[in-house]
């Protein structure tokens, strides 16, 4: 009788059946004897299907239960390549474990919201008439494509007070002597 197995990645050493366990131990004592002050990206290489993902959950399974090193996880993949998105979820996770506060600030939020709004199409349209003086002559339209295009603009210095090297000295002081 044949075993059938799912082609999920495992999450549970136990469920583990090719010894990557050993290998994520093996990892994580490396990684504990790094010195404080140094960065260190790592990369896991592998062919499609050769468990990569259930070596990164073996992983990060065992980090989460070290106090002294700190652990986020990113799949480009998921947040579609985007370099500036990829930058933004790397230094949100860190400044949330370390601070629990997301790295963009309020205001740098409320900026990309006011952004994403103005990208928004409207099922009416937004044209009206303001009477600037008591006669009814002289009146302004004001389309929905120039408040739209204010609140792009409004959004966009918003957001842009608060850029990704900012963030990133802020967190870089939050850091200190952390692994």
């Amino acid at each position: 009788m044949s075993k059938y197995t799912s082609d999920q990645p495992i999450t549970e050493p136990t469920n583990d059946e090719f010894n990557r366990a050993v290998f994520a131990t093996d990892f994580i004592k490396i990684i504990s004897n790094f010195k404080d002050t140094e960065s260190y990206v790592i990369g896991l290489y592998g062919k499609w299907g050769s468990g990569k993902t259930s070596t990164i959950n073996l992983i990060l399974k065992q980090l989460a239960s070290k106090n002294d090193i700190y652990s986020i996880s990113i799949n480009a993949w998921a947040l579609g390549g985007d370099h500036e998105i990829i930058l933004w979820d790397i230094l949100n996770q860190i400044s949330t474990k370390l601070t629990d506060k997301k790295a963009k600030t309020k205001r740098a939020r409320f900026g990309h919201l006011l952004k994403k709004v103005s990208k928004a199409e409207l099922p009416f349209d937004l044209s009206s008439e303001i009477p600037l003086d008591s006669s009814t002559k002289n009146n302004m339209n004001s389309s929905s494509g120039k408040i739209l295009n204010t609140v792009s603009y409004l959004g966009q210095i918003l957001s842009s007070s608060d850029n990704i090297s900012l963030a990133r000295n802020r967190i870089e002081s939050y850091i200190k002597n952390k692994k």
